[in-house]
């Protein structure tokens, strides 16, 4: 019933609502993760409101500023995928060590969280702002993500038996992954139909969003481990049947930026 309600609105938003309210709900669902990342790092009422606050100006001087400054929101991309490529490799070194405990410091933690919201929330604006087909275009990542999990889920449910991160996520499986490229990999056919690229942006529009399912299960994973450090099953209540709102943007926060800088750096989109 929550994703009944919620998924219509999110549609409607993306596809009819003009830039500054799609830049305003985005804030507020950032605002809500951010207020949940310092719950599971454990921070008193006061900090979480402090970082929530410091989270709201960062989002109004990008949207002011940054996203006004083409060479510097590229650059916010690039060094958010770049940070994503990182964060991915660490949760592969953290599941061979058998090491959920590792990590960053509290303090650190929460600087990464601020930029990994930040930086989510300024590729989804950059991405509705792409003159022609933006607003289809976000939605297209938010869908390929959704579509990638439900892929996951059944191929999971299904046939998993490997495990995929034990340590991490004990419930993700091998052939569940599998599952979710299968999806995103039939859900891209579908998209470069849609948007009726050329022959070679074809291929690399495919090629970047079979990359975002890969980046967006490492979202989820990432996720998943802080929540493993903290001793928390879900990031939140917010969502009845759902848990928190990082439970449900997880794996679009690392899927948006990695989507905005590859469709960028491979000039499929300008």
């Amino acid at each position: 019933m929550t994703a009944a309600v919620l998924v219509p609105l999110i549609i409607a938003c993306v596809l009819k609502a003009p830039a500054e309210i799609v830049a305003l709900v985005f804030a507020l669902i950032i605002l809500a993760g951010g207020w949940e990342w310092g719950a599971l790092l454990k921070l008193d009422g006061t900090a979480r409101a402090l970082f929530v606050v410091v989270l709201a100006i960062a989002l109004i001087l990008c949207f002011f500023w940054i996203l006004e400054q083409a060479k510097i929101t590229w650059a916010v991309l690039a060094f958010a995928s770049l940070l994503w490529f990182v964060l991915s490799v660490a949760i592969v070194g953290v599941q061979r060590r058998a090491r959920v405990g590792s990590g960053l410091p509290r303090f650190q933690t929460l600087f990464l969280g601020f930029l990994i919201l930040v930086c989510a929330w300024l590729a989804a604006l950059y991405l509705h702002r792409i003159a022609e087909f933006g607003p289809a275009l976000l939605l297209y990542v938010f869908v390929l993500v959704w579509l990638a999990d439900a892929g996951a889920y059944f191929a999971g449910g299904r046939w998993g038996t490997t495990k995929l991160a034990s340590h991490i996520s004990p419930g993700k499986t091998w052939q569940g992954f599998y599952g979710a490229l299968v999806g995103g990999l039939l859900f891209a056919f579908g998209g470069a139909w849609y948007f009726a690229f050329s022959a070679v942006d074809n291929v690399i529009f495919v090629g970047v969003s079979l990359l975002v399912v890969v980046f967006s299960v490492f979202g989820d994973l990432f996720e998943s481990w802080l929540k493993r450090r903290a001793g928390v099953k879900d990031s939140g209540q917010l969502l009845p049947g759902h848990g928190g709102v990082l439970d449900r943007i997880d794996s679009l926060l690392a899927a948006l930026p990695v989507t905005a800088f590859g469709l960028t750096v491979f000039e499929v989109v300008k």
